[in-house]
């Protein structure tokens, strides 16, 4: 169970908020420190969750460094307001800059993400091993479906190929390419599973596209299902009925 949620945030700001309003009231040095002491802690919150999203949505560990230096930015500048005085188009502009840049990362990680060299490897090879299997389910399911060039899209997954990622390139490419016998099968596909878990493991958060995935198997469901009752529907020998008003002779 996670202790630090994003419920927590709202609290943090309301309480750093409410110290301010009472020091500029009261000038209090105690409010003072409490206030800074707060508004750091909500950067630093901020940033934690920022990082948790930016693994969601696979970032690299350049991307996570965005919200640590942006934190970083506005509590130096917090502790130094405390020894000397800020001009406040300073004060203003490290604000603006770094809790911009910090409700970015948080709320919309995917910007991030991209700016700073896109998903992960193992994070978007994971992705179209998962959307393959998907499609490869739907076509199964609905015989009227397009066909998938099946060897195209394995072999997609060499772009990316990484030292952490080439072993189970290849396992997956004869699993999937390959007509291997139930020997070959029963040595690669255990390994194969150890690896994909390694991977999944390695990402350290569930994977954002894991809800694209159960929606588009949904939709496939859903499409079978639909296609199925058509047939049936079809199977069904058809009444004639006559017209209202006839009359038999």
């Amino acid at each position: 169970m996670r202790v630090i949620r994003p419920e927590l945030v709202p609290i943090l700001a309301f309480a750093a908020i409410a110290t301010r309003v009472a020091y500029v009231i009261t000038e209090s040095a105690g409010l003072l420190f409490a206030t800074v002491l707060l508004a750091c802690s909500l950067a630093a919150l901020i940033a934690y969750l920022a990082i948790w999203r930016l693994r969601v949505y696979g970032g690299r560990r350049i991307a996570f460094a965005v919200p640590v230096a942006l934190a970083l930015l506005y509590v130096a500048m917090e502790i130094a307001g405390l020894l000397v005085t800020i001009p406040t188009v300073v004060r203003a502009a490290v604000v603006v800059v770094a809790w911009g840049g910090l409700l970015v990362a948080w709320l919309a990680p995917e910007v991030v993400v991209e700016a700073m060299g896109g998903p992960r490897p193992e994070w978007s090879l994971l992705r179209e091993r998962a959307m393959l299997w998907v499609d490869l389910e739907a076509v199964g399911q609905a015989p009227h479906a397009a066909p998938l060039d099946l060897r195209e899209r394995v072999l997609s997954a060499d772009r990316y190929r990484t030292p952490a990622t080439n072993e189970y390139i290849d396992l997956y490419e004869q699993l999937m390419l390959d007509d291997l016998d139930e020997t070959a099968a029963a040595r690669v596909g255990p390994r194969f599973v150890e690896l994909e878990d390694q991977l999944r493991r390695s990402l350290g958060a569930r994977p954002a596209w894991e809800d694209e995935v159960d929606e588009r198997t949904r939709a496939a469901e859903a499409t079978a299902a639909a296609a199925r009752a058509v047939a049936v529907a079809d199977s069904q020998p058809r009444i004639e009925r006559e017209p209202v008003g006839s009359a038999r002779r």
